[in-house]
């Protein structure tokens, strides 16, 4: 089966990877910055909004937290989050 990978980032806060395969989305990889560009926090409760609506969007996957990513290391402060259909 053909898989494919599709990754992008957003503001340096949020990056993301879609493996595609055969049946459609098959992982949903997230991960967001609990740093902002300026060295500042991003707040708690605006990483668990974005993880939420990322959620609502696949509603049916289920949300695993992970402290890897697909191509290497997690930095330290960045949260992570899989998705698996």
């Amino acid at each position: 089966m053909l898989r494919r990978t599709r990754t992008w980032s957003w503001a340096a806060i949020f990056r993301a990877v879609l493996v595609v395969g055969g049946g459609g989305v098959e992982e949903i990889w997230c991960a967001l910055s609990g740093r902002a560009a300026d060295g500042t926090h991003v707040r708690d409760r605006l990483r668990d909004i974005v993880f939420a609506a990322l959620e609502n969007r696949f509603f049916d996957a289920v949300f695993e937290v992970r402290s890897d990513w697909p191509a290497g290391q997690v930095g330290w402060w960045e949260v992570v989050r899989l998705g698996l259909r």
